[in-house]
């Protein structure tokens, strides 16, 4: 697409299709002044009159490169400038933003953004906020998702309208962009930090994906895109279909919602896992820190196996009653509150992972037959004789009046007096997760020690191979 027009006649042929703008719609450009904004800023400016549309632009100065960040800002406004389009320039310490509120900053630093256009959308009757997303970017969030592991939601990567948010440079190549740039003429600016690989983002884009269609499929990024388009139809109509599930069940009174237990069980896992996230996602206000093993924990509540409540990050509660599934809110400011998660168990998944909330821990176990080498064991390990356990493992922790039988030991003793033999302080010793056999024999104190009584012999068939990720 060496022909700019030809270029700006794809996007506009994209914007139609897909009803990006609606006829009199104001958008907001989210500017940063690099190659994709810039390109948006030129193509839609030169699109305005086709599509009906008024427009706008943003720029939110992250104050992270010094000088380098004040240049992006000077850029902006003279870009703005340039098209006669309003500009909304605002300067942030996004890094010390990100920290005090426990993000980190590529995230920190995506919240801000968001929260900064709404804020502008909205003060100045902005209908939609047009960002600059391309294939590129849906192929490197397509791979990030893959490697952590996400559902099909994430698989689908990004969505070329999400609420206000549009992306009317989705279906375009990186390279097509430049060279758009190019036969126009048209300056922007580069980030220097896009060059740093400590970044995952980066890393994927600068090494993983140019290995990847040199060596294995030269239009890996076009086909991702494809793919990512396939699942988000059938996210959509996943998600659909789950939501009228969870509107004709679910009850809300107050700051409680609950769901039928008895009729979750029969219910589909691809509806159920989404069913249990709207759940969550309502008491709790998000998803934030949610992850599989929590949706799993939930899951086993409704079991037979399953054993007291759990508390999933953000202090939600889920707990069976009366036949129902039971989300609320912990009131740890409570007079009488006490942290029940730490008197619950869980049921350890073998093999899988299994997340442990009072500990932060999540628990990988698996089964081998292969001879272990002890010398390499890590204090986060444990290699347990599977037939002496049982296939039951549960994990609470320490709880006043627990006996353990430490390896190596002539018997068994108090826990307590063991952790005072060790110089574990008190206040850490309620954290500890502490995990049972199916009678409640202690049989591993997380990160220190193993008991006797499960120990590797030579006539072991099954190793329990269990490790703990903090």
């Amino acid at each position: 697409m060496n022909d700019p027009s030809t270029f700006e006649r794809f996007v506009l042929e994209n914007c139609q299709r897909d009803n990006l703008f609606p006829k009199d719609s104001k958008v907001l450009l989210a500017l940063s002044g690099g190659p994709d904004s810039t390109a948006l800023v030129h193509v839609l400016s030169g699109l305005s009159a086709k599509l009906n549309i008024s427009l706008g632009v943003a720029h939110l100065n992250h104050q992270m490169r010094g000088e380098e960040s004040n240049k992006d800002a000077e850029f902006v406004q003279i870009l703005a400038d340039e098209f006669h389009l309003p500009c909304h320039v605002k300067a942030m310490d996004v890094k010390d933003w990100a920290e005090r509120e426990g993000y980190s900053f590529q995230e920190g630093a995506r919240k801000c953004r968001q929260q900064f256009f709404s804020e502008i959308a909205r003060e100045h009757h902005y209908t939609l906020i047009a960002l600059g997303h391309h294939q590129d970017d849906q192929a490197e969030t397509v791979i990030m998702n893959i490697l952590r592991g996400s559902g099909l939601q994430g698989l689908g990567g990004i969505l070329g309208k999400s609420g206000l948010f549009v992306r009317p440079l989705l279906n375009c190549s990186r390279q097509e962009i430049l060279d758009y740039l190019g036969a126009r003429k048209a300056t922007f600016r580069e980030d220097s930090s896009n060059l740093d690989t400590s970044y995952l983002r980066n890393k994927v884009r600068l090494e993983l994906i140019p290995h990847i269609k040199s060596d294995f499929a030269p239009r890996f990024k076009e086909q991702l895109g494809k793919m990512a388009q396939l699942l988000q139809w059938d996210e959509s109509f996943l998600s659909e279909e789950a939501q009228k599930f969870f509107q004709g069940l679910s009850s809300r009174k107050g700051s409680i919602l609950t769901l039928p237990a008895g009729k979750l069980k029969s219910v589909h896992p691809a509806i159920l896992n989404r069913v249990l996230r709207f759940a969550i996602q309502e008491i709790k206000g998000d998803l934030r820190s949610v992850e599989f093993d929590h949706v799993q924990q939930v899951c086993q509540l409704l079991s037979d196996n399953s054993v007291g409540a759990c508390v999933l990050p953000g202090d939600t509660r889920i707990s069976l009653d009366k036949g129902d599934l039971v989300f609320s809110k912990l009131n740890r400011n409570a007079p009488d509150f006490q942290d029940e998660n730490l008197y619950s168990s869980v049921l350890l998944q073998i093999p899988g992972e299994t997340w442990f909330e009072p500990g932060k821990v999540t628990f990988r176990a698996k089964i081998q037959s292969q001879k272990i080498e002890f010398n390499r064991v890590k204090p986060n390990q444990a290699f347990l004789d599977l037939d002496s356990i049982g296939n039951k493992i549960e994990m609470r922790c320490y709880l006043p009046g627990d006996k353990f039988w430490p390896l190596g030991a002539g018997g068994r003793k108090k826990l307590k007096e063991w952790f005072i033999d060790r110089k574990i302080p008190k206040e850490a010793r309620p954290q500890i997760p502490v995990l049972t056999d199916g009678s409640g024999n202690i049989i591993w104190v997380y990160g220190h020690q193993i008991s006797e009584t499960v120990k590797i012999q030579p006539e072991t068939k099954r190793v329990l191979c269990l490790e703990g990720f903090e």
